[in-house]
């Protein structure tokens, strides 16, 4: 019974992390981006019993902030893990490049 309540648990804050991130990630906080980052919450798509995260890089596309985009890579997100849309963060990223009101998030 021990076991099962400690799994638990960990998930409760696993899934707590993945929303704190996400939600830095929106709000473009990138020193607590880079805080969480550094405490070892990983940069990748989360699922939980119920519900499913979307992946922290598309987030940083959409934000269209090179500067997170660039922290997530540096922590190790995957480019070409596709989003809750299933569209990848580079394929995103060559959308809002290509948009006139977009960001340069991709360097050229």
């Amino acid at each position: 019974m021990n076991s099962i309540l400690l799994l638990f648990n960990k998930e409760l804050r696993i899934d707590s992390d993945k929303k704190l991130l996400l939600e830095y990630i929106r709000n473009m906080e990138v020193e607590k981006v880079e805080e969480l980052l550094k405490s070892g919450v990983k940069p990748i798509r989360g699922f939980h019993l119920w519900k499913e995260y979307e992946s922290p890089i598309v987030e940083a596309v959409r934000t269209k902030s090179a500067v997170l985009v660039e922290l997530l890579l540096s922590y190790g997100a995957p480019v070409n893990e596709e989003g809750i849309s299933y569209v990848t963060p580079l394929q995103m990223a060559c959308s809002v490049n290509s948009n006139s009101n977009g960001g340069n998030i991709i360097k050229k």
